[in-house]
């Protein structure tokens, strides 16, 4: 919160126009704003534009991107929608593209995805691609290519093709630093590699070598969603003597979950009883312990 009113603060400073609570209204005329800038404009074009050299649009489009990530972890998706798109409507009408304008791309995308224009969607997800590539941020790159490759590839390529990108940015974003969107990243190439039907044995290989990085637990949101989804691959594997037992790869899976709770982490807590519904059922769907589960 306190991070995102801070943001807030200089983006308005530095003659930005934000509202103080961010609504549907807003986004969507953000967006419209956007679709008018982007109409006629090749994606070459858009690509090929000269990069930007002012230091305040750069340092603007810098908060607003950061600002648009933490509201993903407050669950305020619409000043993530506001700010991504903001970012990319400043590098649309002022002086080229800089290292956030693929946050933009890759959140229009989504939002392209949700109102149903699955061509345009997949087009931004392309655009978000290349001016990631363009920019080499390995930082960025891993919350941009992860939203691709997850919500936007899919549209017009087999699921299996962004298993590769999943873990080549997993690598990228511990190297980086970016620990939040590396955990997204491994938690996705766990569940697609999965969902694919590919075989579980070098994934459970995989998956030896992606907890080694996050054994211990910390503030990261997204550790936990990583390790539920390890441990659902770990007990579908029947590696493990009770696969019931759930808790071969969760340490203190009480202590994790009153952490949850109290953080109001919604999405770990979904995902918990979802996997592990998932599996339990799975397993064996008359199990008392399945009954219990979905209770």
């Amino acid at each position: 919160k306190q991070m995102v009113e801070f943001g807030l603060k200089v983006v308005r400073e530095a003659g930005t126009r934000m509202p103080k609570r961010a609504g549907k209204l807003h986004v969507m005329l953000e967006f419209m704003a956007v679709k008018r800038l982007r109409k006629n404009r090749s994606k070459e074009e858009i690509v090929s534009q000269s990069e930007s050299h002012d230091e305040k649009l750069v340092k603007v489009c810098s908060f607003l991107s950061s600002i648009g990530t933490a509201s993903f972890f407050r669950d305020d998706p619409n000043l993530l929608f506001l700010s991504h798109l903001r970012v990319l409507k400043l590098s649309l009408t002022h002086r080229g593209p800089c290292m956030h304008t693929s946050v933009g791309w890759a959140t229009y995308g989504v939002l392209l995805t949700a109102l149903g224009d699955f061509d345009g969607a997949f087009g931004a997800g392309q655009l978000a691609e290349k001016m990631a590539k363009r920019f080499n941020n390995d930082y960025i790159s891993t919350f941009v290519l992860v939203n691709v490759s997850d919500f936007l590839v899919p549209l017009r390529c087999p699921v299996q093709q962004g298993v590769d990108n999943f873990l080549t940015y997993f690598g990228k974003g511990i190297e980086s630093g970016n620990l939040a969107f590396s955990c997204s990243c491994g938690a996705l190439y766990v569940f697609v590699y999965y969902v694919s039907g590919l075989p579980l044995q070098p994934l459970l290989n995989d998956c030896g070598t992606i907890r080694r990085h996050f054994m211990k637990r910390n503030e990261n949101t997204m550790r936990f969603n990583l390790i539920i989804n390890i441990q659902t691959a770990t007990s579908m594997a029947g590696t493990e003597a009770d696969p019931f037992a759930f808790d071969c790869v969760i340490d203190e899976v009480k202590e994790e979950l009153r952490d949850a709770a109290e953080n109001r982490n919604v999405m770990a807590l979904l995902t918990y009883w979802g996997m592990r519904a998932t599996l339990f059922y799975t397993l064996d769907p008359d199990d008392k312990r399945t009954h219990h589960t979905f209770h």
